[in-house]
């Protein structure tokens, strides 16, 4: 075990990065406040994790789902990962669902319909792949057309 307070970088490493063990455990270890062990780590150039960020399980908090978000007027959105920032990252589900069937990642620009009109309805058949949003308003036209006046414009 390393002197009090003086822990070779290597060590700090295996402990910080590797290990995931909190200053404060690092600093039980070294004799040390979490304070100073942050000193440390800033001294020896090892980055940060963000405060929180490891002593925080999301899936033991009470209101945790797994990583779904249901928008009411907008769809299901999905946890697909962490920003560089460290932000969470959601996406609708419904794109997740039509990369996974076409096998590769949609282009901005391309937009995911809903033939059926709920967005909740998320089965294969129920999407429909759109080149982009002016192709996908002019359904919603045609359809909003059709319910108020009973006919499908061109």
């Amino acid at each position: 075990m390393p002197i009090k307070g003086n822990a070779p970088r290597e060590w700090l490493e295996q402990k910080y990065i590797a290990e995931d063990m909190t200053t404060r455990e690092i600093g039980k270890l070294l004799g040390v406040s979490k304070t100073q062990v942050v000193k440390i780590l800033k001294e020896n150039n090892i980055p940060l994790r963000r405060s929180g960020a490891r002593g925080f399980k999301e899936h033991c908090h009470p209101r945790w789902n797994g990583g779904i978000r249901d928008n009411q007027s907008n769809g299901i959105y999905v946890r697909v990962g962490r920003y560089a920032s460290g932000a969470t990252r959601y996406r609708k589900l419904a794109r997740v669902i039509m990369e996974r069937h076409l096998g590769r990642l949609l282009k901005r620009c391309e937009v995911v319909h809903h033939i059926n009109g709920d967005n909740h309805d998320n089965r294969i058949e129920n999407l429909q792949l759109l080149s982009s949003q002016a192709e996908h308003a002019k359904i919603h036209v045609k359809d909003l057309n059709f319910r108020r006046w009973g006919y499908v414009s061109n």
